[in-house]
């Protein structure tokens, strides 16, 4: 044995006498900078979880230094007496929980096993109480597949259990040397189904059922061992606490149903689901949900599809298949309801392995030779299952039909309670009473029917609400920080009824997304591309979640037991208060579309989200399917109107109405007249976000407002040609003209200048945006964002092989463009913000200028000379920049852009820049659920 082996077995004798949701902190530091270390002593703690039962051997062979010995535990040798009837003869094994002592009952002369506890494990008088209560409970389970409970003892202050000794090997062992016959196997999940007949029946749930808690006899016998672990050990409201990295004493997360993976209550069908478990690792020797941690574990059960058995093991009966498949729906309805049917399929799948049957089906019965059968009473015999099953499915159409659910396109009856012409911004909230929002970038409220609006007292510009507490009583607001090189700043939080606010936590994120807790004493909030928690005062903020992509909207479920996340991506997923059992909305939704700012209704029967689907802002409400509708995944319908564009909402208090922020979006071309030295309509008022002149500059190519489809037409606006019926963003010409590029904010197309099918450049890959084509024209330059919310660097797409790889040295810069005459690629970086060039002639890229505000978008001069530039707060107003000396210039103020994230420019074909001005106020509305 060398030092590493020698240190694993010193530490896993260590971990393992500790609670499994301790263990992960004890490796924590003494493994630290030893991850091979660690792994080793890990798969030694899997391996002895997955091998002991509560009677079997532990899979790892225990040394003379007593490893594995708790030390909360009384260490009992052989030849002590308990109860002056009980001598202990040996020791058969140890766990997280305590020890298993062989002794002998001498009163009724049969030897037993004595399980016992840890000391402190029952931390009351009455959770010892109830522990005996349901000790004895258990002792009246009496089934010849069942390890039976014959007493409840105390020693030294040590609570023991006195059970049936089953001599023999667990099932795991078997299984860690390959899969059983398909005979075998199926014995053996058929007897633990008929002792499930008999605990479900009596009331006992096992909560743990798994190879190590199935003991085989020397006879071939099963028996189940541990029945009613969970709750005997855990009070009942404990019991169905799932763990993120670690589960205690309720499960082995590798059996765990999907209910308790969820932290939802268990029930008799999450006991057949892990016997399905069970029985497919019998038949295949492979673990279905088998992953490399424990949270991976407990997302393939709730979320990922399990491997067909027989695309496993080809020889198993498709019935076998059949069975397994219904043991394992995720949906608890779904599963089989009674162990009875689940031993009734098996004794099935039994039969059909007998010589002569045929598998998965049953034999039809011969005649008896010499009996004539006639057919006329056959023919009435069909004729009245026919009408049967006629009048069944009238029956069951008109149940369909009077319990069909609403429309797709119905929307909610709307009133409008706002009426003023400053723009309104979200994030939307309310106390019951009032409305709160930003009234032209002043945080302001209103009544919930309508009414003045005022500024929030304590509240200026460049501070924002964030959320009001459920009791209506405290608000938390949000201040931007005033140095320009933090993106960061500071929670506040105030009276509702008005008063000073107080500063708590500095946070490193613009705008964060927060909400209070149900109870108002922590807050949720967004930092580093995780979900945070801390107290109401700010202190003792801690890390919740990790997220795959870097997390926006929170909302809090009204019982305080789940958030929704939105991710950047525009996915809403669902994560325990906790942090636990993170995963995405299961929903009938398309792929491409987002959905966003999920939400609950205060009296939880309603969750609405918001999608930017079909071109503009709708609120959609989730929908469940029936009972029913079992083949169905939960859907949406739309409850808002198409007319208007929605930008936030907010449920009421009452749960019977939603306020939404809606705008009727307008908005027109605009463009700089040196003449008259300000902005004046291009073309009359084009409805456009944006345009490019082609290169021949004959025609030009433009996204109209809202809609955002792609056009083209002459440059004075006629012969126009609808290219998409999709939206498209930052639009550019080829440099022969022939083609357009695009992007959707996720992937990057082009299409043919004269119309046709668009094209994606490449075929893997996402959020591609800001595409810009090479002088060339064989490439396609754009940066690649991170979840659409950091830049990670620019990329080159070979438009032949549609292939992209790095653009060398450029990984911190993003939106890129190429000058007119090719002599220079612009970008920006970001920190310190700053306009950067690179030239293909020396290779080497150059600081252009800095910003000291925010920046918008750009656009090259059609001779190259300057780089036109929108800023949008600090000195906000329409630039130009001189290339390559970097002067820069003020060319007029800017119109206001409204819910627009940023300035988009173009350039006329005479080098003028122009600016699309956004007429739309966006107006508070009450909508009311039917």
């Amino acid at each position: 044995m060398d030092m590493q082996d020698e240190a694993a077995e010193r530490l896993f004798g260590k971990a393992v006498e500790l609670p499994r949701d301790r263990r992960s902190a004890f490796l924590d530091g003494v493994c630290a900078g030893e991850p091979a270390l660690r792994r080793v002593v890990e798969d030694l703690l899997d391996r002895n979880d997955r091998l002991s039962g509560f009677l079997s051997e532990p899979a790892y062979v225990q040394g003379a230094g007593e490893v594995g010995m708790a030390s909360q535990t009384v260490v009992l040798p052989s030849g002590v007496r308990l109860m002056e009837r009980y001598v202990i003869s040996g020791r058969l094994g140890a766990g997280g929980m305590g020890v298993v002592y062989r002794a002998r009952d001498e009163k009724l002369d049969r030897d037993v096993a004595i399980k016992m506890l840890q000391r402190g494990l029952l931390t009351s008088d009455e959770a010892r109480a109830r522990f005996r209560r349901e000790a004895q409970a258990l002792a009246k389970l009496n089934h010849a597949h069942i390890a039976a409970v014959y007493d409840v003892i105390e020693q030294d202050g040590a609570d023991c259990i006195v059970m049936e000794l089953v001599e023999g090997e667990s099932l795991a062992a078997k299984l860690s040397r390959g899969a059983l016959p398909v005979k075998e196997a199926t014995i053996v999940a058929l007897q633990v189904a008929e002792a499930l007949v008999e605990a479900h029946e009596q009331g006992v749930i096992h909560r743990d059922l798994k190879p190590g808690n199935v003991m085989i006899t020397s006879k071939g016998r099963a028996k189940v061992l541990d029945f009613g672990l969970a709750r005997l050990l855990l009070g009942p409201a404990d019991v169905t606490q799932a763990g993120g990295e670690t589960v205690g004493v309720l499960g082995t997360p590798l059996y765990m149903s999907p209910e308790q993976a969820m932290g939802q209550t268990a029930d008799a069908r999450s006991d057949l689901w892990s016997l399905g478990v069970t029985y497919y690792e019998s038949l295949t020797g492979i673990e279905p949900f088998r992953r490399s941690t424990t949270l991976a574990i407990l997302r393939a059960i709730t979320d990922e599809t399990v491997r067909p058995l027989r695309e496993v093991s080809p020889q198993t009966p498709a019935l076998a298949e059949q069975v397994v498949a219904r043991a394992l729906e995720k949906d608890a309805e779904l599963r089989y309801q009674r162990a009875g049917d689940f031993a009734t399929d098996l004794q099935r799948v039994l039969r059909d392995l007998e010589p002569g049957r045929r598998i998965g089906s049953v034999t039809p019965a011969e005649p008896v030779a010499g009996v004539g059968v006639s057919a006329a009473p056959a023919r009435r015999l069909w004729l009245r299952w026919i009408a049967f099953l006629a009048a069944v499915l009238v029956v069951v159409g008109i149940v369909l039909f009077l319990q069909a659910p609403a429309s797709a396109t119905g929307e909610l009856a709307s009133t409008q309670i706002s009426f003023s012409n400053e723009d309104k911004l979200g994030p939307l909230r309310t106390d019951g009473a009032r409305l709160y929002f930003e009234n032209h970038i002043i945080p302001s409220a209103m009544s919930v029917s309508g009414g003045i609006i005022a500024p929030i007292p304590g509240l200026s510009s460049g501070m924002y609400l964030v959320d009001v507490s459920a009791d209506g009583s405290k608000v938390l607001a949000w201040a931007q920080s005033l140095n320009n090189e933090s993106n960061g700043g500071w929670f506040m939080v105030g009276s509702s009824l008005g008063g000073a606010f107080r500063r708590i936590g500095t946070v490193q994120e613009a705008n964060p997304g927060a909400r209070w807790s149900s109870d108002g004493k922590s807050i949720y909030f967004v930092q580093d591309e995780q979900v945070w928690v801390m107290d109401e005062d700010g202190d003792h903020a801690r890390v919740l979640w990790k997220s795959p992509e870097p997390p926006t909207h929170l909302a809090v479920s009204p019982d305080g037991t789940q958030l929704s996340v939105t991710l950047s991506w525009a996915r809403i997923w669902l994560v325990g208060s906790d942090g636990k059992n993170p995963h995405p909305l299961d929903l009938d939704w398309p792929s491409d579309v987002g959905e966003f700012d999920g939400q609950w209704t205060p009296d939880g029967r309603h969750f609405v989200f918001n999608s930017g689907r079909e071109g503009r802002g709708n609120v959609y409400e989730l929908i469940k399917p029936r009972w029913f509708e079992f083949w169905k995944k939960p859907w949406a319908i739309r409850l808002t109107g198409n007319q208007l564009n929605i930008t936030d909402a907010v449920p009421a208090r009452d749960s019977k109405s939603l306020f939404v922020l809606g705008r009727v979006d307008t908005g027109t071309m605009q463009v700089f007249d040196p003449r008259a030295g300000k902005l004046v309509p291009f073309l009359g008022g084009l409805p456009a976000l944006e345009f490019v002149v082609s290169p021949d500059q004959q025609w030009m190519a433009y996204t109209d407002y809202p809609s955002l489809h792609l056009w083209k037409s002459r440059l004075d606006g006629s012969d126009a040609v609808q290219l998409t019926k999709v939206p498209a963003y930052m639009e550019e010409w080829s440099p022969d003209g022939k083609w357009i590029a695009y992007s959707d904010w996720r992937k990057i197309y082009r299409i043919s200048a004269d119309g046709g099918v668009p094209e994606k450049v490449m075929p893997e890959g996402d959020f591609e945006v800001i595409p810009t084509w090479s002088p060339d024209g064989k490439s396609i330059y754009f940066n690649r964002f991170d979840g659409l919310h950091k830049p990670d660097g620019l990329y080159i797409a070979d438009v032949a092989s549609g292939k992209a790889v790095p653009m060398p040295g450029a990984e911190k810069y993003y939106i890129p463009a190429w000058s007119p005459d090719g002599r220079y690629l612009l970008a920006m970086l970001r920190e310190p913000l700053s306009f950067v060039i690179y030239s293909p002639a020396t290779k080497q890229w150059r600081t252009l200028m800095h910003f000291d505000a925010r920046e918008g978008f750009y656009a090259w001069s059609p001779d190259s000379r300057f780089i036109y530039f929108t800023q949008n707060q600090t000195h906000a107003g329409l630039y130009r920049v001189s290339v390559p000396d970097g002067v820069r210039e003020r060319v007029s103020d800017v119109p206001d852009v409204g819910n627009l994230n940023a300035q988009l420019v173009s350039v006329t074909a005479d080098g003028q820049p122009a600016v699309m001005a956004n007429s739309g106020a966006a107006q508070v509305y009450s909508l009311q659920w039917k």
